[in-house]
């Protein structure tokens, strides 16, 4: 009875490590700068997986191909989708006339930007305002540039957390009622 349940944990195991490399294209990373900190800092090994870009959100932390150079990957958070106005003013990033909240920031931007995101791209900025080489410089992200979605920070073994993961499935737990 052990063997076969170590044979079927054992199949388990392989078959969830397939799905993740295979279907989910897991890819890891180390980070080179520090223009993500506090959320991730130099030299933290992070997850990425494949992503839909319609599937895409405020605040996710994508990898992408730098724009001016090919074989450049970069990693920064998606502040504007689609469509959207951007307005960074006196400190304060607006979408949409509305101002967001940014805990994830390590100081507020000392920059003016205006802005509207084309059809297509997204608008990406480091979470190191003042020392990040993003969108507020190069301008818009071409969506279909995204390479992966960064789901966690897998080291140094401290930082261990999960980023964005948002579950494709629901579980329910159903606890049956005995009378005595």
């Amino acid at each position: 009875m052990f063997k076969l349940i170590k044979t079927l944990l054992g199949l388990f195991i392989i078959f969830g490590l397939g799905y993740l490399f295979a279907i989910k294209g897991v890819v890891f990373y180390k980070i080179p700068s520090n223009s993500m900190k506090p959320t991730l800092e130099k030299n933290d090994r992070i997850i990425g997986i494949n992503v839909n870009p319609s599937d895409l959100k405020r605040g996710d932390i994508v990898t992408f191909l730098y724009p001016k150079a090919s074989k450049k990957i970069l990693v920064k958070r998606i502040i504007g989708l689609p469509g959207d106005k951007i307005l960074i003013e006196n400190g304060d990033v607006f979408i949409n006339n509305k101002k967001i909240t940014e805990p994830y920031i390590k100081e507020k931007p000392v920059y003016d930007l205006k802005t509207k995101v084309p059809k297509g791209d997204v608008f990406v900025l480091g979470d190191n305002r003042n020392n990040s080489f993003d969108s507020s410089i190069w301008g818009p992200l071409p969506i279909n540039d995204i390479i992966k979605k960064i789901i966690m920070i897998y080291w140094p073994i401290k930082r261990i957390s999960l980023l964005s993961i948002k579950p494709t499935f629901k579980i329910k737990i159903k606890i049956p009622l005995h009378k005595y």
